[in-house]
């Protein structure tokens, strides 16, 4: 998703680090009518609204999104392995075919 920053919130993009995580409070959600589908965030006003989470002092947020993280990347591996098995086994059984074994 696109955040977009406004006002005082934009001066906040010079502080940000790559890599480093954020919470980020009271953003609005826009539908944007030129991409279909396409939903942006957007904040802005004075107040601060965009916080730094230390990563080696985690808060529950940040514990939250990493365990998050980690579980797609277990499930990515899983569908992975899943798929390769899968085209083996089936590579195999045409291989089978071809040789005149049955299956």
């Amino acid at each position: 998703m696109t955040l977009e920053l406004q006002g005082h919130q934009s001066k906040m993009a010079d502080k940000v680090e790559t890599g480093a995580f954020f919470s980020v409070k009271h953003m609005r959600l826009i539908e944007r009518i030129m991409g279909v589908g396409k939903v942006v965030g957007r904040i802005g006003g004075p107040d601060r609204l965009i916080h730094k989470l230390n990563a080696n002092h985690p808060n529950k947020e940040l514990t939250n999104l990493l365990e998050c993280v980690w579980r797609i990347i277990f499930l990515t591996w899983n569908l992975i392995a899943f798929y390769y098995a899968t085209l083996q086994t089936e590579e195999a059984m045409e291989r089978r075919r071809r040789n005149g074994r049955t299956v």
